[in-house]
């Protein structure tokens, strides 16, 4: 029986996130990730059996954590747009390697079905705070199919912008919150 360390997989599964973040999934293996954990990469395969179980372990536990926090907007009386897509740039430029996985599904094909629950995860959050906001305001909601692309789109221009125009995080927040008033 391989000894279990308290603690050990939240070590790498920040560990891993930070990796995946900084040098996208290609780039990380189960070695590099031992290696930034501290451990033997024996040691890692006794809590995930592969880097796409580890990646995937890592990104639900992201979305659900993102999930809480955007939530909380949700339940916001005054829902403040810009403080929501000022947030969003910062955590998607954060962790620009991840989130261009999840967008791109750059990843074996039998875990594109959980990828796309993911990024679907995503996508309806985004799509669920727009909504909100445009009904506090008064404004119409659009169609759901366009809506969609909208807030892909949205997610994409984040990480475009800052990549074409990076250290001018005020602009590009403020185009962002242009774009998100068309959607």
């Amino acid at each position: 029986m391989p000894k279990i360390i308290n603690n050990l997989r939240s070590k790498i599964s920040r560990a891993a996130y930070q990796l995946f973040s900084e040098k996208g999934y290609s780039a990380v293996s189960m070695k590099i990730v031992a290696e930034e954990t501290g451990i033997a990469v024996g040691t890692l395969y006794n809590y995930y059996t592969n880097k796409e179980e580890l990646f995937i372990k890592v990104i639900e536990e992201k979305i659900k954590n993102h999930k809480k926090i955007f939530d909380k907007y949700l339940q916001k009386e005054e829902l403040d747009l810009e403080m929501f897509i000022t947030h969003l740039y910062d955590e998607i430029n954060k962790s620009k390697g991840v989130i261009d996985e999840v967008i791109k599904k750059n990843i074996n094909s039998k875990e594109k079905k959980i990828v796309t629950r993911l990024r679907s995860d995503l996508l309806e959050i985004v799509d669920q705070i727009l909504i909100q906001f445009k009904e506090k305001k008064g404004i119409k909601k659009g169609a759901k199919a366009e809506r969609k692309r909208g807030v892909y789109a949205l997610l994409i221009m984040i990480l475009i912008l800052d990549r074409r125009f990076p250290g001018e995080r005020e602009k590009n927040i403020s185009y962002l919150l242009k774009m998100a008033n068309l959607i």
